[in-house]
């Protein structure tokens, strides 16, 4: 009874399995057809998952990103979007952490998006996300065959101008170096149009 309590105190259903010592896959949650169908819901009610610990919001949409299919467990971001507020309690380290896995992964644009609409990225940023850019940088990437970078996609979501650079790495504590990159991509951007490519590189 103890292992079905512990389960139950998980945050998504995908994360709610157990094995015992025969080698037999139990769910009492439901994990197993959310895996099936990939979708990422939380256990119980969303609101209470995500009130013991704010953070499983950017957790929710980035396991999303990496793992679901279609659009976000619907009662899981109303629940995020309600508890957005929540996001201001959390450091900048731990925010640091989930942005830069969810950028990188394969359904990060849908995923951000989704953020965007539901008033999350302003919370996070600060400022104005730029979801167009976001999508425009992750198709060149694979059209040019690049290995997706956090930090060059960080800067396509949340990097217009120098400004922007330097709020993003004050709120999310970025390195030095990060914030150097971020830095060049605020001057440069606007930069690029009429240069040929050994000038823009």
């Amino acid at each position: 009874r103890d292992w079905i309590v512990d389960v139950e105190r998980r945050d998504f259903t995908i994360n709610g399995l157990s094995v015992d010592a025969h080698g037999i896959v139990h769910d009492h949650v439901g994990g197993l057809d959310d895996i099936a169908a990939r979708r990422v819901r939380f256990i119980g009610d969303p609101d209470k998952r995500i009130a013991e610990d704010y953070l499983r919001i950017l957790r929710f949409f980035r396991i999303h990103a990496a793992f679901g299919a279609g659009e976000p467990d619907r009662a899981g971001y109303l629940a995020c979007i309600r508890a957005r507020a929540g996001l201001a309690t959390l450091s900048a380290e731990r925010v640091r952490m989930e942005m830069m896995k969810l950028v990188v992964a394969d359904g990060a644009a849908a995923a951000t998006a989704a953020m965007a609409d539901g008033g999350l990225l302003l919370s996070i940023f600060g400022g104005v996300a730029y979801i167009g850019p976001f999508a425009a940088m992750i198709a060149a990437e694979r059209m040019l065959g690049l290995k997706p970078a956090a930090i060059r996609r960080l800067g396509a979501l949340a990097v217009a101008v120098t400004e922007d650079a330097k709020r993003v790495a004050t709120r999310l504590r970025l390195s030095n170096a990060e914030t150097k990159a971020l830095d060049s991509m605020g001057h440069r951007w606007w930069r690029l149009a009429g240069m040929d490519e050994a000038t823009a590189r």
